[in-house]
């Protein structure tokens, strides 16, 4: 990517167009973390699509507000006050922005949900916007790692016909997950069996706390070895994220938009070299982006079904805020 050289009148000398595109860069990252001009913690997982219409610059923004997901618009100005230079106040289709985009603050008032002010020498001009190899966008990305949460909560159900009960269900299912993973090569294999890794890993104290209905912890991978029951960080890590989250969104246990904003602000656990080798150009800081690169390379092998395809019968409630 490519930085033009700043002047002092770099935002009068270049286009709305320009530090649109610019700004839409500067935030692709899906690691953009500030704090807003309200004094709330943003991280903003996705930017949306730029709008080539009227209307706000952003559509579909993912942002995490004090970790509660919200999904909305976002409008960008060189200054605050030009929302209502440029009519916007008198505009049905600015109502309810979710996020507006400045340079300078420089008026006091509630034009949006949040204001995030934004730093002009960290934002790439003259963008080159690279085509993804693999998958075409983070909204592509976003619902592969969503497809990825349904079709195991969709494994599970299938199993408890036969199961019946919860707590064996669960058992079951990290048993042949375990399985899986052991046939894998450059695995590390535990010494003791499956079903009594299951046994310590659903009687530990971190599980049973989430079965119990309590919050999930915002970065699991910081849990001490007492709180894990004595299983290895990275198994247990693994046995959440494939097992337990899709069995707690299963059953309903525990509050969903909590739920919801441990998902998608949940920090990566751990490198998967192969993934950061061969999807090099896909962000992977957070642990759905690695779940759906996982997920995009499995249905590669399946019927070719897009992932908007795959979730379209669910709704978007996962997504999209009720």
């Amino acid at each position: 990517m490519k930085r033009r050289a700043f002047t002092k009148n770099a935002l009068d000398v270049l286009s709305e167009k320009e530090l649109q595109k610019g700004i839409h860069a500067h935030l692709m990252s899906g690691t953009f973390r500030c704090i807003s001009n309200s004094g709330n913690a943003i991280t903003i997982l996705n930017p949306g699509k730029i709008n080539p219409y009227e209307g706000p610059d952003f559509l579909d923004m993912a942002v995490l507000i004090n970790g509660v997901l919200s999904i909305g618009k976002g409008e960008f100005h060189r200054k605050s006050s030009d929302w209502f230079s440029h009519g916007h106040h008198r505009d049905i289709r600015y109502a309810n922005v979710l996020m507006h985009l400045v340079f300078r603050h420089d008026i006091d008032c509630d034009i949006a949900k949040e204001t995030v002010i934004l730093n002009l020498q960290y934002i790439p001009f003259d963008v080159q916007v690279p085509k993804v190899s693999s998958l075409h966008s983070l909204d592509d990305l976003q619902d592969y790692a969503l497809s990825r949460l349904l079709r195991k909560r969709d494994e599970l159900q299938d199993l408890y016909h036969s199961v019946g009960d919860p707590m064996k269900l669960l058992e079951l299912y990290g048993i042949i997950f375990l399985e899986r993973r052991s046939t894998l090569r450059k695995r590390f294999r535990p010494d003791m069996d499956h079903p009594s890794i299951m046994h310590m890993f659903i009687s530990s104290m971190g599980i049973q706390e989430c079965l119990r209905g309590m919050p999930i912890p915002h970065d699991i991978t910081k849990l001490n070895a007492r709180i894990r029951g004595g299983i290895s960080k990275h198994v247990y890590l693994e046995l959440f994220v494939n097992c337990v989250a899709p069995f707690l969104f299963l059953f309903e246990i525990g509050d969903l938009q909590k739920f919801k904003s441990w998902y998608w602000s949940q920090p990566r656990f751990s490198f998967y070299h192969s993934l950061l080798h061969e999807c090099s150009d896909i962000p992977q800081a957070f642990m759905w982006q690695q779940q759906g690169v996982l997920e995009w390379k499995k249905q590669q092998y399946q019927n070719g079904r897009t992932s908007s395809e795959i979730i379209y019968p669910y709704g978007e409630s996962m997504i999209h805020d009720e």
